[in-house]
């Protein structure tokens, strides 16, 4: 579970993001990032809609997934930032330990981490 003070709810805030940050893009994910100006604990939000999949059940598993990969890896990361990940279609089809591998590599590109960014064994 990724702790409350690391997510991000407020949909003025996401739409914000989603229109002025920056877009890394993946096979099955998007991350947009936007620096705030304090230094406050990162924060993501996590979106998946009715166009990756019709069941709500499949769309809860593939965000559950993109949420173990942040909560093992967000002690590398620079505070100060609000991130968006977006699910694509193609997320479905994907193992969790792909998708995992997936969203820390997608992170890696960024401007959010401090260093080298790896997978907890």
């Amino acid at each position: 579970m990724l702790a409350a003070t690391n997510r991000l709810r407020d949909s003025k805030v996401i739409a914000r993001v989603k229109q002025i940050g920056k877009q890394y893009q993946s096979e099955n994910y998007t991350l947009l990032v936007l620096p705030r100006k304090d230094n406050n604990p990162l924060r993501f939000a996590i979106i998946a809609s009715t166009q990756v999949h019709k069941n709500a059940s499949i769309r809860n598993k593939v965000k559950r997934g993109i949420r173990e990969a942040i909560r093992q890896s967000i002690y590398s990361m620079k505070p100060g930032y609000d991130c968006v990940i977006i699910a694509k279609p193609s997320s479905v089809s994907q193992y969790t330990t792909d998708a995992m591998q997936e969203i820390l590599a997608l992170v890696g590109k960024s401007s959010v981490v401090r260093g080298r960014l790896s997978q907890k064994k």
